[in-house]
């Protein structure tokens, strides 16, 4: 049956544009109940915060730690959703958020989001 409301999805929104983005969202799509959504860099935080993200995923080589901070300030009213950084790199994630989550791999990303959903 069409029409009938779903419980809500979990919004992962993927923050900037990159082939290390692009590949994370390609497997992100595969999770059931999970909405994928890539906003390029340059898009006005008020356009991501209506998106009322659970989770917002970043390239750490495009988004420094600084910017990360000014993005959860940038959320202040109400919840900011936890911001993960992805360091392509060391293959490691660092989740900046309001609720401590201990630095993990990308291995780890899918407990991190049933973390998430399972919170919401």
């Amino acid at each position: 049956m069409h029409g009938m409301l779903l419980p809500r999805q979990t919004v992962v929104v993927l923050y900037g544009n990159s082939v290390l983005l692009e590949g994370i969202a390609a497997s992100l799509r595969n999770y059931e109940g999970l909405g994928v959504l890539a906003v390029p860099l340059q898009t006005d935080t008020t356009y991501l915060k209506n998106l009322h993200p659970d989770l917002v995923l970043v390239d750490a080589s495009q988004f420094t730690p600084n910017q990360t901070e000014e993005l959860i300030a940038d959320f202040h009213t109400g919840y900011p959703p936890p911001i993960i950084r992805l360091i392509m790199d060391s293959q490691q994630l660092t989740i900046t958020s309001t609720q401590q989550f201990p630095a993990a791999s990308f291995d780890d990303l899918g407990q991190v989001l049933d973390m998430i959903s399972k919170s919401k």
